[in-house]
């Protein structure tokens, strides 16, 4: 099931990146961030496959995040080309302070070389090839000042007035946090459910509770390969995966929902049901 999941997911990207029209960096944006999701849904695919699903909730957040993001973009093709080049101009920016941090003669380098000052590698950040590095700011410099960006630079200053970091969502009276991303795209309940629950997985928070266990015997430590998230997993992986299949498919071409429905139907539907229930037995039990 999730590997005819992958192939239908593989099989939509192309058909829209190849789908007889000009295309333009909005497209760029939204069909990469959802092939972003096939391959983090790829990643799952295999920790599944291994008997592994625990360290998929890492996997799962990001593909969380990836589907907000499809879901923001083609949301409303109103707002989709502003939204896609505030994103564009979030990855510029992000570009340049990288670019700037590693040129030994900008604050940024100074301002990193102090920070980092008492690691013990420090000593090995080489400085790059000069020459190339200005080249790449100037380029990123006069994407910066296209016409284009002129517009998201100014959004984005009055965003700051408001948020201290904002997100390219949270432009043009956007969401100003990801909560209230998910919130606006009526997504609450995962993102207050679950999504800080595989955040604390990312930041090893939830060690104690989720490997420890307690049962009639006393306590004990879960096995390296738990099966105890076995089917929430399965089902949230697919569960995004389909939601961002739909997200595509309503923005390209409406017209191709029957044809998703069907394969849905007559593919996936019937092996999901197959799937069973784990159930986890402790001992006495």
């Amino acid at each position: 099931m999730l590997e005819e999941t992958l192939l239908r997911g593989l099989m939509l990207f192309e058909r829209y990146a190849n789908r007889g029209q000009a295309g333009n960096d909005d497209d760029l944006v939204i069909l990469f961030v959802f092939r972003h999701l096939l391959e983090l849904f790829d990643s799952v695919k295999i920790q599944i496959a291994e008997c592994s699903p625990a360290t998929a909730a890492l996997q799962l957040r990001a593909m969380f995040e990836a589907l907000l993001t499809v879901e923001y973009l083609t949301e409303d093709k109103a707002k989709t080309r502003e939204r896609a080049i505030a994103y564009r101009f979030q990855v510029q920016r992000q570009r340049k302070k990288f670019y700037l941090s590693q040129d030994p003669n900008t604050v940024e380098a100074k301002e990193l070389r102090e920070f980092i000052a008492d690691s013990p590698y420090a000593a090995e950040l080489k400085t790059p090839d000069l020459k190339e590095l200005a080249d790449r700011l100037r380029e990123i410099d006069e994407m910066l000042e296209s016409e284009e960006y002129k517009a998201v630079a100014k959004a984005y200053k009055t965003a700051e007035k408001k948020i201290r970091y904002p997100s390219w969502y949270s432009l043009h009276g956007g969401p100003t946090s990801i909560m209230k991303l998910a919130q606006h795209l009526k997504h609450a309940d995962w993102y207050r459910l679950l999504y800080g629950e595989w955040s604390e997985r990312s930041h090893a928070a939830d060690v104690i509770d989720r490997i420890l266990t307690h049962d009639s015997s006393g306590a004990a430590v879960r096995p390296l390969r738990d099966l105890s998230e076995f089917n929430s997993t399965i089902d949230f992986v697919m569960i995004f995966a389909l939601d961002a299949m739909r997200a595509l498919i309503r923005h390209y071409r409406p017209s191709d929902e029957e044809e998703q429905k069907a394969w849905y139907r007559n593919e996936i539907s019937p092996l999901w049901k197959k799937i069973p229930t784990i159930e986890i037995r402790h001992n006495g039990d």
